[in-house]
């Protein structure tokens, strides 16, 4: 299908501005559209999710969506797989997109390491007493970047799962092996998480207050901790010991492990009052996006400052 496309694009830029549309000056307000043939390339039909979906016990579903047909809501698309997410709480992985040819020979995938309650209480965050377990989960989303994707539920228990494949010449299918199990971050759990995030190799989660928290790795600030020559040494963000080179981050090779600070494990509050004289003020993250190697956030002050409030 890729070659297809690629096909159907370089006849389109040989057509040159026959392609294009323009407003018209008796319709200013009206964006017109441009349509296009494109016989060649048809939309690839996915196989029916399986039929012996098992009923989600613990995900405290009401009788009218128990009633509902089992039917995927929702979408999540990392490197050659796709995550799919049923209404009832049913994730599923399809992992045969490498190519226009290989998805015929794929099948949805149920995973029940991240659907079902009971495996998820089996896993060592809650087995072995660091976190008691939930008293019920209904998965709601799912999110993908490359070669992580993440499900989880909301709510003041909402519960974070997370993993991560890798690819190789070999095929994305034969790196993730049956009865996947999750990556559950302890201090992730039971935060009110509203919306997690994926970039290449760094991560972020939303929580309900108005939190940003990060983690993994520095990729050139994106995790917005702050300079790292600026941290205190062994605190998130920083480095392990502190250098006493006087140059920041900035100005100096970043493909040196010496000059890259380490991953952050745990997730961390991003604060927003970055090189600022108002230390103590608080703010409140109502959305957040990531991606590739970056990051971002709107972000509203709670507090004004005294200039703000002599003005009005």
């Amino acid at each position: 299908m890729r070659e297809e496309i690629r096909r159907v694009n370089e006849a389109l830029d040989e057509l040159g501005d026959i392609t294009k549309a323009y407003v018209s000056k008796d319709h200013p307000q009206v964006i017109p559209c441009h349509v296009w043939d494109m016989e060649r390339v048809e939309p690839c039909q996915l196989p029916d999710i399986p039929e012996d979906l098992p009923h989600l016990a613990g995900a405290g579903l009401d009788r009218d969506l128990l009633d509902e047909e089992t039917q995927i809501i929702k979408l999540a698309a990392l490197d050659h797989v796709l995550i799919g997410l049923t209404n009832k709480g049913h994730v599923l992985r399809f992992n045969r997109l490498e190519d226009e040819a290989t998805y015929r020979h794929g099948h949805w995938e149920y995973l029940p390491y991240f659907s079902e309650l009971d495996k998820v209480s089996e896993h060592p965050v809650f087995s072995v007493g660091r976190l008691a377990p939930p008293s019920k989960m209904h998965i709601t989303h799912v999110s993908a970047s490359f070669e992580t994707f993440t499900a989880y539920s909301t709510g003041p228990e909402s519960v974070v799962l997370m993993s991560r494949t890798q690819t190789s010449n070999l095929g994305t299918q034969t790196l993730m092996q049956p009865h996947l199990k999750p990556t559950i971050i302890p201090s992730l759990q039971y935060r009110n998480v509203i919306s997690v995030l994926l970039g290449d190799y760094h991560y972020g989660a939303l929580t309900a207050t108005g939190k940003l928290l990060t983690w993994g790795a520095f990729s050139k600030g994106a995790l917005g901790l702050g300079d790292p020559a600026n941290i205190d040494a062994g605190q998130p963000g920083g480095y392990h010991v502190k250098k006493q080179h006087p140059t920041t981050w900035r100005h100096r090779r970043l493909e040196d492990d010496e000059s890259t600070p380490p991953d952050v494990r745990d997730p961390t509050e991003v604060h927003f009052n970055h090189g600022t004289e108002h230390k103590g003020k608080h703010a409140h993250v109502f959305a957040a996006a990531a991606a590739g190697w970056h990051m971002g956030a709107l972000v509203i002050d709670l507090q004004q400052d005294a200039s703000e409030r002599d003005s009005l």
